[in-house]
């Protein structure tokens, strides 16, 4: 019966994690940016075409994404998602909703493309690493979800979409100040 430890090289992977944690805590999901659009006049009818117009975005740039991740490093590519979904939420609060949406997608499939690479790379126990990383989306997603939420509700969509907006920019930029290896 053999103790499990992770491996010293994988806890410098953390970091990272952890900023990308922190970037999805305030990160809107597609959940709120449909009930934007709803309140933007869009008819429910109308809604599923934004989802459509997401996974389309999804489907048709994850292959280049992946490419990008290899040729260019995984902390380029997630710079560039980071850098679309702090546009998608600009856009959205805009009233742009379709490039919300667009932003949207390009966020979720390059930051997942590129975290992914990142930990297939430098991970020593992998699978423990993944373990990590979709534990940590689904906590930091959800505690940002009831956050957003709470504000939303007691504070107005003005006030929530600043709250995710300023999020967002903070934690993309402290790390760019800290080292410009950091994604």
């Amino acid at each position: 019966d053999k103790k499990y430890k992770f491996a010293k090289e994988d806890f410098r992977l953390f970091p990272t994690l952890f900023i990308y944690f922190s970037f999805i805590f305030f990160m809107m999901g597609d959940s709120f940016f449909i009930i934007v659009a709803k309140e933007a006049g869009y008819l429910i009818s109308f809604i599923p075409i934004f989802i459509i117009v997401l996974t389309l975005t999804q489907t048709l740039t994850s292959y280049y994404f992946g490419m990008m991740s290899d040729k260019k490093g995984s902390h380029k590519v997630l710079r560039l998602a980071y850098l679309s979904g702090i546009a998608s939420i600009v856009t959205i609060k805009l009233g742009f909703i379709w490039f919300g949406f667009i932003f949207l997608g390009i966020f979720t499939v390059a930051s997942l493309n590129a975290i992914r690479s990142y930990i297939s790379v430098h991970a020593v126990n992998k699978a423990s690493i993944y373990g990590v990383f979709y534990g940590g989306i689904a906590i930091f997603s959800s505690l940002g979800a009831l956050s957003f939420g709470y504000i939303w509700q007691n504070f107005g969509q003005s006030s929530a979409l600043m709250f995710s907006l300023v999020g967002t920019i903070i934690v993309f930029i402290v790390p760019l100040m800290k080292s410009n290896k950091e994604i």
